[in-house]
C-alpha cells in the first residue's frame, strides 16, 4: 500500500483522485463516499459497507462501491482503514487485529479475544469495518 497522500482539504483531495481517475466510475463514486462522509465526520465512526451502499443509495453497483473503497483504503489517497469486529456467543463485541482478521480471512479461525478458546467458522461472528484514519482525516475533514 502506498503511503497516504497528505492534503489540507476535502477539496484537495476531491480533486486529485478525480485526476487521477478520471472516466472512471469508481473515482466518481469515492468522490461521492468523500462527500457523504465529510457530513458524518466523527473520527471515532465506523462504516461497514452496507453503510456505505447506504450513504450511496440505491444506484451504485456493489463492484462499483468495493472499487471506490479500494481507492479510500488502499491508494495513496486512503482515508478509511480497515479493521473488523468479532460478535462472540454472548453478542459482546470485540476488535480484531489485523493479523486476526487475516487469520479469518485465510483460515476461518479465530482466538476469542477473551478467552483464547478457538472459534471454528469465525467468518460467520466477524465483520469488516471501515474507519477514518487518525490524524490523517483531522486535516481534511473539519469535523475529525
Amino acid at each position: 500500500m502506498k503511503a497516504p497522500m497528505i492534503t489540507t482539504s476535502v477539496t484537495a483531495l476531491k480533486s486529485a483522485i478525480q485526476e487521477h481517475w478520471k472516466n472512471v466510475p469508481a473515482g466518481d463514486t469515492a468522490i461521492r463516499i468523500i462527500s457523504s462522509i465529510e457530513a458524518h465526520a466523527d473520527p471515532d465512526a465506523e462504516w461497514s459497507l452496507a453503510d456505505i451502499l447506504g450513504l450511496l443509495g440505491p444506484s451504485v453497483a456493489l463492484a462499483e462501491a468495493i472499487s471506490a473503497m479500494a481507492i479510500l483504503t488502499q491508494s495513496e489517497y486512503a482515508v478509511f482503514q480497515s479493521c473488523a469486529v468479532f460478535v462472540d456467543e454472548d453478542n459482546q463485541r470485540h476488535r480484531l487485529s489485523s493479523e486476526d482478521f487475516h487469520r479469518v480471512q485465510v483460515d476461518d479461525v479465530v482466538a476469542h479475544p477473551v478467552t483464547g478458546v478457538l472459534v471454528e467458522r469465525a467468518s460467520e461472528q466477524v465483520f469488516p469495518r471501515f474507519e477514518l484514519i487518525p490524524g490523517l482525516c483531522a486535516a481534511v475533514l473539519p469535523n475529525s
